[in-house]
């Protein structure tokens, strides 16, 4: 199963509004919370694009990635990602409202711009297990610690720019 903007659609009982529709808020009254149904393997792109309502989500263990500008520019407060995460792929959560975050365990990947202008952004969790983290991926977050649970130059990739103007990122590595 995959959360995207043409299943909410049909699921919702919506009809076909333009080819260029993405802002299922314009068309539908989003909670501020959403808990993804079980069987979610992926969130598409632009799924919440511009939900500015959603506040909180919560993605249930199983999904595996979070598809592109999945959630940018929404409200979101709050991300409840689960240890399935494989994979975020670029500005999945840009311009968003997040306070804090961890990436899991089973996270490879975190994409370009991923946390870009995430103004709020006070805390990042990177888990040892991520390989690579896309250009700019916390571009903006002047508030933000990044705490890397290894060492930079243990990653196989560090994009340019992916802290910019991020003035505190730690290594806590454990021995």
């Amino acid at each position: 199963v995959i959360v995207d903007v043409d299943m909410l659609k049909k699921k919702l009982g919506a009809e076909v509004i333009d080819k260029e529709w993405r802002y299922l808020g314009n068309y539908f009254k989003i909670p501020s919370t959403i808990n993804i149904l079980e069987g979610c393997e992926r969130i598409g792109n632009y799924a919440f694009q511009g939900c500015w309502e959603l506040k909180r989500v919560v993605i249930p263990e199983g999904c595996k990635s979070i598809g592109k500008a999945a959630f940018w520019g929404c409200g979101l407060k709050k991300a409840i990602i689960p240890e399935s995460v494989e994979d975020i792929d670029d500005c999945a959560f840009s311009s968003s409202l997040l306070v804090r975050v961890i990436i899991p365990k089973g996270c490879k990947r975190v994409g370009a711009k991923v946390f870009e202008f995430c103004t709020r952004l006070e805390e990042v969790v990177v888990s040892e297990n991520v390989e690579a983290i896309g250009n700019f991926a916390f571009d903006g977050c002047r508030k933000a610690t990044i705490i890397l649970k290894k060492h930079k130059r243990d990653f196989k990739r560090i994009g340019s720019c992916a802290f910019l103007g991020v003035r505190n990122v730690k290594e806590e590595v454990r021995n």
